[in-house]
């Protein structure tokens, strides 16, 4: 969540937006701290909101740590 408020606080996303980014990232990493920390970082290097929204749609957010 904090990396998430983060996210929120640079690109000025919606608290729904916020949640779903913590939300996915969360639920997919199970126990696994570095698939976390490698999605939280690619979304953190976006340039823009584009960005972040084109990360994380469902076709292209990382479903495994090889796929981060």
């Amino acid at each position: 969540m904090t990396r998430a408020a983060e996210l929120q606080a640079k690109f000025k996303l919606s608290n729904a937006e916020k949640n779903d980014i913590a939300f996915k990232t969360a639920s997919r990493a199970g126990s696994m701290f570095l698939f976390a920390r490698l999605v939280m970082d690619n979304l953190w290097y976006q340039v823009n909101k584009d960005g972040i929204h084109l990360e994380t749609a469902p076709e292209v957010f990382p479903v495994a740590i090889d796929d981060v």
